[in-house]
């Protein structure tokens, strides 16, 4: 309803055709791939998934199994949006929420917890160089794996 009222234009080519109405299924699609993707991989994936669920809502006809799971997920993505919609202008969360940070001077209090256990963690790593401490750790594994895989080569040999 409210992100079809927001798309007014018409997308074609010579083989399809995507009307404005299903403009905000493809681009729910889409960002159900993305998220999805990121969550499990990274942006790589989430790229992936956004391309291949928005192509097969466009390219893939009615009673298409990737087509019609493709819409279906963009639907629900569209239909999730207009009820987060309604119950944000009922409820104004997003107003409140601000309203109670600012007075309780949360994000104040945060940065200071950050500078702090940033200044700690400084602190530290200067006195125990833990960084260094580790990339030698790692270099040494490394070097070993390396001689291991040198003697297993030269035993396949």
């Amino acid at each position: 309803a409210m992100l079809n009222d927001q798309i007014n234009s018409t997308f074609s080519s010579n083989e399809w055709v995507v009307h404005s109405s299903s403009l905000p299924v493809i681009y729910g699609v889409a960002i159900v791939g993305i998220v999805t993707g990121l969550i499990i991989s990274g942006p790589a994936l989430g790229l992936g998934l956004a391309l291949a669920g928005a192509g097969a809502a466009i390219v893939k006809k009615q009673g298409s199994l990737a087509g019609d799971l493709a819409r279906d997920i963009g639907q629900m993505a569209v239909n999730s949006y207009d009820l987060l919609c309604e119950f944000e202008q009922e409820k104004e969360l997003i107003k409140k929420t601000k309203k109670y940070l600012k007075d309780h001077k949360i994000l104040d209090r945060f940065a200071e917890f950050v500078k702090t256990a940033y200044t700690f963690i400084k602190r530290v790593e200067k006195r125990h160089q833990l960084v260094q401490k580790s990339i030698r750790v790692v270099r040494r594994v490394i070097a070993k794996l390396n001689k291991i895989l040198k003697s297993n080569k030269k035993n396949e040999k």
